[in-house]
Formats: structure tokens, C-alpha cells, sequence
């Protein structure tokens, strides 16, 4: 999934890509990754990636909720 953001204060903008399964990020934008990883926490993507795949795949939602105790628990 992708996020577009806006900086209004240094009049910044641009896109962060991040991986809902494996928390990968990549900016296409200004921002630097460690901002971003200070904004938003690792299960706040997971929500975030459950609840998009949900929208999408009817049920998916419950597959990222797997992946993602199942990389809690370090299998």
C-alpha cells in the first residue's frame, strides 16, 4: 500500500510505500524512513494492511492476522 503525504510546515511532499506482511518501507518522496517508523507502529501497518485486504479480499483480512502471529511467535 502506499501513503501520500504533505508536510505543510517545509511545504514537502511525496509517497511511502510500506509492505503490510513484512513491514518493508520504501519512500518515493522527502521523507526519510526513521520518521516515518517514529510515526507509525508495526502493528498499526498490520491493522492498517488487514483492514485494506479485508476491503479487497472478502476474508483476507483474517490471513494478515495470521501472518502476523505467526511472525510474533517466530515461525
Amino acid at each position: 500500500m502506499a501513503f501520500e503525504f504533505h508536510l505543510p510546515a517545509k511545504d514537502r511532499r511525496g509517497v511511502v510505500e510500506v509492505d503490510a506482511l513484512t513491514g518493508e518501507t520504501r519512500t518515493a518522496g522527502a521523507l526519510q524512513v526513521r520518521q516515518l517508523t517514529r510515526m507509525v507502529s508495526r502493528d498499526a501497518l498490520f491493522d492498517i494492511g488487514a483492514d485494506t485486504v479485508g476491503m479487497l479480499v472478502p476474508g483476507g483480512g483474517i490471513a494478515v492476522k495470521v501472518a502476523r502471529a505467526a511472525l510474533d511467535k517466530g515461525y
